[in-house]
């Protein structure tokens, strides 16, 4: 029987609804880890809004 476990976060932006998700396959991330992944791909949190690397830059 093959049974596997994942964990995948998914980030939302608050401005253009974009997405973006972090798993590591076949293991079992923290919180913490897709923090630090999302940001080190330019999600930021400004003003209490989660934006993606587009609109953070102003939406070039």
């Amino acid at each position: 029987m093959d049974i596997t476990r994942e964990t995948r976060y998914t980030i939302y932006c608050n401005r253009c609804g974009d997405t973006e998700t972090y798993d590591e396959l076949g293991g079992h991330p923290t919180k913490q880890d897709a923090e630090k992944a999302f940001r080190k791909s330019g999600w930021i949190e400004k003003d209490g809004e989660t934006l993606c690397p587009k609109c953070m830059r102003g939406g070039e």
